[in-house]
């Protein structure tokens, strides 16, 4: 009766830590981001498209990963990959929670600078569904403010089938660079996670096979600024990497090779430990239903 009492105390605790260390990873990490995306959007750096103009998004972050920008509007064409002239991509963008938050990609004009991204036109854009279509990515990139790109600017690689002249006149091509607010390098509440690290580059992957782009994924990389050992390996199974993310063996390979003074210092601390991960799945998955429902 004692072992069965004991067992079932113990039972009782483990389950109490599982359930406050998710709570507090959700309050930490999750629900500032819902509440971000929710807030009214300010127009003071979010210009209006003009109206029977096609619109395309320049991403240079995770919105490279097919899946991550189809979350936010499965209406969208394909990626197409080019080079940006006069902005750089680093790790300039902090999150929201100063305990469990990240750093992000983020842009800013700079006229000696370059990178590869992807352009993607939003279906229907010179339509109704323009202003919607980009409120909705306006949310997401709640931390970064909307620019345009000039024609001149984009180019394309050799041998891909491109806008053509006249539709690119007739176009506008959007960036989002980092607010000044939230602008900040990598640091020990506001690392490099190697989650995020994966969506971004997985999309680099995704272009190089697509398109047949040698190097594509570690020219994505090197055209990136802000590396820092400021970096945690937040993976869900750190030593299993690829039971959740399938390229994870190719990514490290590629970072050990480009930057090998940087990855090699990768803090695999930093992450919180529970032992049921579908449980917290499932209550990601609540949090968004019901804040979708606001």
């Amino acid at each position: 009766m004692v072992k069965e009492s004991t067992k079932y105390m113990n039972l009782t605790m483990n389950t109490d830590k599982l359930i406050s260390r998710i709570i507090v990873f959700l309050f930490c990490c999750e629900i500032p981001h819902f509440v971000e995306s929710f807030k009214p959007i300010s127009r003071a750096c979010i210009p209006k498209p003009r109206r029977g103009t096609d619109q395309y998004i320049v991403g240079y972050g995770s919105l490279m990963s097919t899946p991550s920008k189809s979350r936010t509007y499965p209406n969208t064409l394909e990626n197409i990959p080019v080079t940006v002239k006069g902005f750089s991509r680093s790790w300039n963008c902090k999150g929201v929670s100063p305990t469990l938050s990240t750093t992000y990609l983020g842009a800013n004009w700079d006229p000696k600078k370059s990178f590869n991204a992807v352009i993607f036109k939003l279906a229907n854009s010179s339509g109704a569904d323009a202003e919607k279509a980009l409120n909705d990515f306006d949310r997401r990139e709640s931390y970064y403010c909307r620019k345009e790109v000039p024609v001149k600017d984009i180019q394309f690689f050799g041998g891909i089938k491109n806008v053509s002249s006249s539709a690119a006149r007739n176009s506008q091509y959007w960036i989002y660079v980092t607010k000044p607010e939230y602008t900040a390098f990598p640091s020990k509440n506001y690392p490099i996670v190697q989650s995020y690290v994966d969506v971004w580059l997985s999309g680099c992957f995704e272009l190089e096979e697509k398109f047949d782009l040698e190097g594509f994924a570690k020219q994505c990389i090197e055209s990136t600024q802000g590396w820092s050992n400021n970096w945690v390996n937040d993976r869900i199974y750190p030593r299993r990497p690829f039971f959740y993310q399938p390229n994870a063996l190719t990514i490290d390979r590629l970072l050990m090779e480009t930057i090998p003074s940087k990855y090699s210092k990768i803090n695999n601390g930093g992450r919180i430990n529970v032992g049921d991960v579908n449980v917290l799945l499932a209550l990601f998955g609540l949090v968004r239903y019901f804040c979708s429902q606001l």
